[in-house]
């Protein structure tokens, strides 16, 4: 997930933009992050992906206490398990790093993950 962060105005939050390849899926995926509180987010969800849109209907705007609620409290995990999103989705795990930058609780970092097949000798 490559996030990044625009300013459309001196005075204004900065708008983040995550830009998601979930893998072998295909469902490429963006989600844009706007502060509109001190302890709130909006988030609007872009994707091809029927699951991720069913799980975007339900996420309009998260508060610093749901985006760092555990996993088996969290609304967006909750939102993803009623969408029927795979176990294994980075969606879910994005909308919250794209939340915790847009909530400036943290940098815009990307994240990686890379898998290795290795071969018996």
């Amino acid at each position: 997930m490559e996030a990044k962060a625009y300013s459309t105005s001196s005075n204004r939050q900065p708008h983040i933009l995550a830009h998601l390849d979930p893998g072998i899926c295909g469902f490429k995926c963006t989600i844009a992050v706007n502060k509109i509180g001190s302890k709130m987010v909006e988030i609007k969800i872009d994707s091809e992906c029927e699951k991720v849109q069913t799980l975007a209907s339900h996420l309009n705007k998260i508060s610093l206490l749901e985006a760092l609620q555990p996993i088996s409290r969290n609304p967006i995990y909750r939102s993803a398990d009623k969408a029927g999103c795979h176990s294994s989705c980075p969606v879910p795990v994005s909308i919250i790093k794209a939340a915790e930058i847009g909530l400036q609780l943290a940098l815009p970092k990307t994240v990686k993950l890379t898998f290795e097949i290795e071969k018996d000798t």
